[in-house]
């Protein structure tokens, strides 16, 4: 996903999520010369981050929730044979 596509996602402005990215809020990759493109990961990361902004009104804590999400997330996730990381049928059906 291109950056409009995640904000449109975590339902703010483009030029926020631009903000956010300049002040390194999530640590992600950022490609010299080329558009960046989001994971599904990152976007989650992203969302979760602006829910957290928009409730909290407190962008540390929202860092530390997103941060908290994805470590969540990925201990959730399951490799194929290749090292390749999803989530499996169980973790969509999990209750929570």
């Amino acid at each position: 996903m291109l950056v409009g596509e995640v904000a449109q996602v975590a339902g703010v402005p483009r030029e926020t999520l631009r903000v956010w990215l300049r002040r390194e809020f999530f640590g992600f990759d950022r490609p010299k010369g080329s558009w960046k493109r989001f994971t599904d990961f990152e976007t989650i990361i992203i969302a979760v981050f602006a829910a957290l902004v928009r409730v909290t009104k407190d962008h540390d804590l929202a860092e530390f929730g997103s941060l908290l999400a994805g470590k969540v997330l990925m201990d959730e996730w399951t490799a194929d044979e290749a090292g390749v990381r999803y989530f499996d049928q169980d973790s969509f059906t999990k209750d929570r």
